[in-house]
């Protein structure tokens, strides 16, 4: 028995039967019922970052994704590596859309490239993940500066310390 193409539209519970035939003439008797659930994977795909080997130049980076299981997300785990290690996991609630690297989750490196990816089980049990890799290159934070100043009459001390110059004061 082949099951129409539409029996795939969605998932669904199929339930099978057989009796066998023999040398006598008589059918024998009907097995008893057996089920099997019909389902997909759950399709994932990561938006941002948009490509492989993109350079993210910008802090904090907020990853997205869109998923898409008839069944419902179950379960999504979020994970980034570098250099083949895992360096940071996150559990996900199952209706997140995105994730936020930065100070209070995991602070990127800069001139490093990182591998990241998205497993996502279904509703039916069924699971898939999506892959993409990205690379970092931000520009380092200016150090402060501390000017310091005395005042002879009492002999005190202050310190001051000052954004570093940014990029619209040099020059």
């Amino acid at each position: 028995y082949t099951l129409p193409a539409t029996a795939l539209d969605a998932p669904a519970t199929v339930s099978v039967r057989v009796r066998t035939k023999g040398l006598d003439p008589d059918w024998g008797a009907w097995s008893s019922p057996a089920q099997l659930t019909l389902a997909y994977p759950p399709s994932v795909s990561i938006s941002v970052p948009g490509i492989d080997g993109a350079s993210v130049s910008d802090l904090p980076l907020t990853v997205r994704w869109a998923v898409e299981d008839s069944t419902g997300v179950a379960e999504q785990q979020l994970m980034l590596y570098e250099d083949g290690a895992l360096v940071h996991t996150a559990q996900l609630p199952t209706d997140a859309r995105s994730y936020e690297f930065g100070d209070s989750t995991y602070r990127l490196g800069n001139h490093t490239p990182y591998t990241l990816e998205l497993s996502v089980r279904g509703g039916s049990s069924l699971s898939t993940s999506a892959v993409r890799t990205f690379a970092t290159e931000f520009a380092q934070p200016e150090p402060p500066e501390a000017v310091v100043g005395v005042d002879y009459s009492d002999m005190s001390a202050s310190v001051e310390v000052h954004p570093g110059p940014s990029e619209s004061d040099e020059g």
